[in-house]
């Protein structure tokens, strides 16, 4: 995403953690909710804009994109959850993003406007 910049989901220990690349304060652990849909808990609880986070899958069974949409209807509209069409993107993992295990990689994704349709549901 052009202001957000790139969206890391990485393996912390048993935990999955989220984070925006250009925005410091928005870095949570992921919480499976339901189905394919997980709550994104920022560390930073002033925030006040915790988000479900819905993973979409394709035929194979891979994440195409991952939408997002706050909780609360009070969290501020700035936040802009809502309008994020995370995808996979293809060779944007720094080394810096890997962690334990060599099979265990951050997950890089950006917003779908940013770049054309071949980027999507690319990553496996």
């Amino acid at each position: 995403d052009r202001w957000y910049g790139d969206v890391v989901i990485e393996q912390d220990g048993e935990d999955l953690r989220l984070r925006f690349a250009r925005t410091a304060m928005l870095v949570g652990t992921l919480e499976h909710w339901q189905h394919d849909t997980f709550i994104v808990r920022w560390d930073d609880r002033a925030l006040n804009a915790d988000a479900f986070v819905n993973f979409s899958l394709d035929v194979d069974g891979k994440v195409s994109e991952v939408r997002m949409q706050a909780i609360s209807s009070l969290t501020d509209f700035s936040f802009d959850f809502q309008d994020l069409q995370l995808i996979p993107v293809h060779g944007r993992v720094a080394a810096a993003d890997c962690t334990g295990h060599p099979d265990q990689r951050g997950r890089r994704w950006t917003h779908a406007k940013d770049y054309g349709p071949c980027c999507v549901g690319l990553n496996h």
